[in-house]
């Protein structure tokens, strides 16, 4: 309402009026060490070994009764042997 009735009042009450740029210097350094930090080498895995520690310690501790691995998880109310895909523990 002021904007449209009080002379000046916009331009007073503007975010910006009466302040300079402030001058911050360490803003240039922090960009340039920001854009020339060293990359970490890549730890390339190889597939076993990352389902291995995805998995962890969600094997069930149950023997497939297909092929006799003891790599049996959770899926639901049953567990799924992820070496061959039978259904374990479900009628």
């Amino acid at each position: 309402m002021g904007c449209e009735f009080i002379q000046g009042y916009r331009q007073a009450t503007s975010p910006d009026h009466g302040q300079g740029e402030l001058p911050l210097p360490e803003i240039a350094e922090m960009e340039q060490s920001a854009l020339n930090r060293p990359v970490r080498e890549l730890n390339l895995d190889s597939s076993q070994t990352r389902v291995n520690r995805a998995l962890g310690s969600a094997y069930m501790g149950v023997i497939c009764s297909h092929c006799g691995s003891d790599k049996v998880i959770r899926a639901g109310a049953c567990g799924v042997c992820t070496q061959c895909g039978t259904s374990q523990g479900c009628s």
